[in-house]
């Protein structure tokens, strides 16, 4: 299947038929990504 595109794109399509559900795993996901301190990050 060819999807065209363009090479000067500059935003990603973005799919409005995708929905989550709530207990998808993805907000667990965000949820640790989230509570990690900052500072241990930068160091």
């Amino acid at each position: 299947m060819f999807k065209s595109y363009t090479m000067n794109q500059v935003v990603l399509p973005l799919d409005l038929e995708i929905t989550l559900q709530e207990d998808d795993i993805v907000y667990a996901v965000n949820d640790v990504v989230e509570s990690i301190p900052f500072l241990l990050i930068l160091g």
